[in-house]
């Protein structure tokens, strides 16, 4: 009796000790995107942080899958996808044994956010408000760094840390701006609400000096989004700082958004699409090559779709679309509701982040990118919200008043 007693608490324990494990690896995952020294660093840190606690739950994970539509979506598009590794043009062990551990770990993901999210919600809450203090400081460090030697502000802005690569930060830092935003319409102090401005402001200012119109557009029709239902006066006062910023650099708009032109993303976009040819319901498979050659006066090569909807309709075809449509859309309903209802950050953050799958990278089902923060962990918070019993995001924070 005594022994069994003991071994109940040894587990009761050891179940703890793996929840905590997973929030902090969770939060030193996020956190990561900014300090890791590489990708495959970066990963790595996801593997051994994240996958071995989920491992020891996993009864939670397949309960989980078992009772969200939106996740049951997310299940099927990704077997989906792997299984379209069979009919690629060059199918190898290697090839299979890549995809069918990016399906794994892509899969995982949701499940860590919604159980650090129920499980945590006041910890959950302070690492969120930590990822947007450590994009106000690599923002900052990223255009010390950027305009040391070069021209202010016509030189492009890039990024420093483990998101180097202009386009696909400014995705994931148009998150980060989203969610200061957000946090600053909360009921916080009037000193915090004035610090989380201004952290949006150098947010949002390094988005600009990016020059990464995609980013930029999703920003601010997220933005739009987030404003739009109780804090019009707010959305007046930022669109009169957005004037001033134009009227302070007249040639911001015609020299680095129009003169730039599309980048060849037009005849990117159409040779991904003819590439597909006749193979238009089932995809060339998830193996398929990447590339893509343009000739003309010179020969341009690109190593991806520039477009991570037209990479997945390459891949997988149109059955492909409306499985990726078809789990976008679930949240973007669940995420509509509350919007209808005042709660507008989960339905800002959805657009934000399809937005950005239009013009850049290339396959949705990879290991840890940026991607990941701008789209798969906005998916993952709406099924969060529901999942932890209706508790918005930065709840926690809030100041609690009186109702009497």
């Amino acid at each position: 009796m005594e022994g069994s007693w003991v071994s109940g608490a040894k587990q009761r324990l050891l179940t703890a000790s793996s929840k905590e494990y997973l929030l902090w690896g969770f939060g030193l995952f996020i956190t990561g995107y900014f300090f890791m020294p590489s990708a495959s660093s970066h990963a790595k840190l996801y593997y051994v942080l994240v996958l071995i606690p989920l491992a020891y739950n996993w009864q939670a994970v397949v309960d989980l899958y078992r009772s969200n539509f939106v996740l049951k979506c997310l299940l099927v598009f990704c077997c989906y996808m792997f299984l379209s590794t069979f009919w690629s043009e060059h199918i190898d062990f290697t090839g299979i044994r890549f995809a069918l551990w990016h399906t794994v770990v892509t899969l995982c993901f949701p499940v860590a956010v919604v159980l650090a999210y129920k499980w945590y919600p006041q910890k959950f809450d302070a690492i969120f408000r930590a990822v947007v203090v450590f994009a106000v400081v690599f923002s900052i460090i990223s255009a010390f760094i950027t305009y040391w030697n070069a021209p202010f502000p016509d030189t492009r802005l890039f990024y420093f840390g483990r998101m180097d690569s202009p386009t696909k930060a400014s995705c994931a830092y148009a998150f980060f701006a989203l969610l200061a935003c957000y946090f600053a319409t909360l009921n916080v102090t009037d000193r915090a609400r004035a610090i989380y401005v201004s952290m949006a402001i150098i947010i949002v200012s390094a988005l600009l000096f990016s020059q990464a119109r995609g980013a930029i557009v999703a920003f601010s029709v997220g933005l739009l989004i987030l404003l739009s239902r109780s804090y019009i006066k707010s959305f007046v006062v930022l669109g009169l700082l957005t004037g001033l910023f134009f009227l302070l650099n007249p040639d911001y708009w015609e020299t680095w958004i129009m003169n730039r032109g599309w980048s060849y993303r037009p005849d990117i976009w159409q040779y991904t699409i003819d590439k597909v040819g006749d193979s238009w319901l089932f995809g060339k498979g998830f193996l398929s090559t990447t590339g893509t050659t343009m000739a003309g006066q010179y020969a341009v090569e690109h190593g991806h779709a520039h477009s991570q909807i037209l990479a997945t309709y390459r891949d997988g075809g149109l059955i492909a679309l409306v499985l990726l449509l078809l789990l976008w859309g679930g949240a973007l309903w669940q995420a509509g509701k509350l919007y209808v209802k005042g709660e507008s950050l989960l339905f800002a953050l959805l657009i934000c982040g399809f937005i950005c799958l239009i013009p850049y990278q290339d396959r949705l089902i990879t290991r840890p990118r940026e991607h990941w923060l701008y789209f798969w962990l906005p998916v993952s918070l709406v099924v969060a919200y529901y999942y932890a019993g209706k508790r918005r995001l930065g709840e926690t924070l809030e100041i609690k008043t009186s109702s009497h």
